[in-house]
C-alpha cells in the first residue's frame, strides 16, 4: 500500500514540476518558482512523516 501511495504522491509531483516548466517558459518566474517549491513539497511532506513513524517505531 505505501507503494502505491508513494507512486501517487510522484505523479503528483511529476505533473506539478511539468507546470511550473511550463511557466518558466511563459517567463513567469516567480509562479514557477512557487509550483517548484510546491512539487518539492508535495514530496517532502510523505516521506518526512513516513520517515518519522519508521524512527519512531524502532526507538
Amino acid at each position: 500500500m505505501r507503494m502505491v501511495i508513494m507512486a501517487a504522491v510522484v505523479l503528483v509531483a511529476v505533473y506539478t514540476l511539468s507546470y511550473g516548466f511550463w511557466a518558466w517558459k511563459q517567463r513567469n518566474r516567480r509562479g514557477a518558482v512557487g509550483t517548484f517549491l510546491l512539487a518539492l513539497a508535495v514530496v517532502a511532506a510523505p516521506v518526512l512523516v513516513w520517515w518519522y513513524h519508521n524512527f519512531r517505531i524502532s526507538r
